[in-house]
């Protein structure tokens, strides 16, 4: 009875420091997915030639971001810094554009700035239930416990592409892949990636869709990522 007490409250001490550890820590979210399973979506399994098109960006250059992108047949999903006007939601969502939230990178230990960044996003996106929302580099075990008692779910890019870097044959450019474009400004070579983009993904026979639109097209077929 004793042994059963004792491994009992051993248990209950090592769930509780788990959690608490958990919280508090600020190692990257990466070295402790690995041993939790947890991985932000990269890829999603679908039938379809589509690839998930996310642009991270900022309110002032979006408008002209996604008039670009419009001109060229790419449709997105808009990461931005924070939540966007009303105006610009439904700016976006004529060009058949979508906003999805972004998590701003800053202090390591940052649980419930997190977590209230994500929520008021959430609620200017009248998003209900789970949703996905853009992880950043600099990702913790913190924010990704944050994020999900919001109902937060982590996506990352399998491909990444910035200003500095236009997009080229890439492996991993293949159905239900996520794309994302890094483009804080309306730059020339900004637009620039969006048109070599849509190019690319052309000639590879991929459609860009944005992020809804390629979870919506896995879910006749398998589970996502």
């Amino acid at each position: 009875m004793r042994r059963r007490l004792v491994a009992a409250t051993a248990a209950t001490v090592g769930a509780l420091g788990l959690g608490g550890w958990t919280f508090a820590t600020p190692l990257p979210y990466p070295i402790v997915s690995r041993a939790l399973g947890l991985v932000p979506m990269r890829v999603v399994h679908t039938q379809q030639r589509v690839v998930g098109v996310v642009v991270e960006s900022n309110a002032p250059a979006t408008p002209v971001l996604a008039r670009a992108a419009a001109h060229r047949g790419l449709h997105a999903s808009f990461a931005l810094d924070k939540a966007p006007a009303p105006t610009l939601i439904v700016r976006l969502r004529r060009l058949g554009d979508e906003v999805v939230p972004r998590l701003a990178p800053e202090k390591p230990t940052r649980l419930l700035s997190a977590r209230r960044q994500l929520l008021l996003e959430a609620r200017a996106l009248r998003l209900k239930g789970g949703f996905y929302y853009l992880a950043p580099k600099g990702f913790t075990l913190a924010d990704y416990v944050a994020a999900r008692s919001v109902g937060g779910h982590p996506f990352a890019g399998a491909v990444r592409y910035t200003a500095g870097q236009p997009p080229a044959r890439d492996d991993d450019l293949r159905p239900g892949a996520i794309v994302v474009l890094a483009l804080n400004s309306a730059s020339p070579s900004a637009v620039a990636v969006v048109d070599r983009l849509a190019t690319l993904l052309h000639g590879l026979g991929l459609r860009p869709v944005p992020l809804s639109a390629l979870v919506s097209s896995a879910r006749s077929t398998a589970t996502t990522a």
